[in-house]
């Protein structure tokens, strides 16, 4: 038995001119050959994803040379199908069984960041990459760092030099992805040191008003 398989993905843009695929199946309904290649695979190697409108969608494309086994993890789009398993009888056609292995185009949806530092991009279609890691610096001497404005600082020889490093090691922090860093100040010493101030106030204000008073009454005497 014998049908044509003829897989639209190299398809020209404006043509419908398509190499068939001719299936070979023995007696017993097994796929026997595909083109005269026993292993049941074939190899898209010419396909250029594009999206609705027959422009390239910015994926990557077909490789360089396509004679060159198709590498793993892809750098294009080149893929193989795999009718190994594909069956046919004296029946009407039905999908019995379907595996994949790949995954569709997919959009930039989300970024997150681990503890760790590590920026992971979310796609559309379920996957994620790693991008980078964010680095922390840390100082012998925080208090000796120089205000540069706009909460920045910038090393002084007080400070001593940065200490790079990944974040939740040794001696550096985590990283709270979506977050805003909370006060560092003690509230209660804070309002104990408010209330010192006040009470400091009033008692030179009212030095003041009495050595005022004193002196309005020694201009006084007659």
């Amino acid at each position: 038995m014998c049908c044509a398989v003829r897989p639209r993905l190299s398809e020209p843009v404006g043509g419908t001119d398509i190499t068939p695929y001719a299936a070979v199946f023995d007696q017993s309904g097994k796929l026997a050959s595909i083109n005269g290649n026993t292993n049941g695979e074939i190899s898209i190697t010419d396909w250029t994803p594009k999206d609705g409108s027959g422009i390239a969608n910015g994926a990557d494309g077909p490789p360089a040379d396509p004679l060159l086994p198709i590498q793993d993890p892809p750098d294009s789009s080149a893929f193989i199908l795999n009718l190994g398993s594909t069956t046919q009888y004296g029946a009407a056609f039905g999908v019995n069984d379907q595996r994949q292995n790949g995954y569709t185009t997919g959009r930039l949806s989300g970024l997150d960041v681990s503890q760790q530092g590590i920026i992971f991009a979310r796609d559309t279609n379920g996957q994620s990459n790693s991008l980078g890691q964010v680095a922390l610096a840390s100082f012998n001497n925080t208090d000796g760092l120089s205000p540069s404005g706009d909460t920045s600082w910038v090393e002084t020889f007080d400070s001593g030099q940065a200490v790079i490093g990944r974040p939740d090691t040794g001696t550096l922090g985590a990283i709270q992805s979506s977050s805003v860093e909370e006060s560092n100040v003690d509230l209660s010493a804070e309002l104990v040191n408010l209330i010192i101030v006040q009470r400091n106030y009033q008692a030179n204000a009212k030095t003041i008003e009495t050595s005022d008073a004193v002196t309005q009454t020694i201009i006084h005497l007659r």
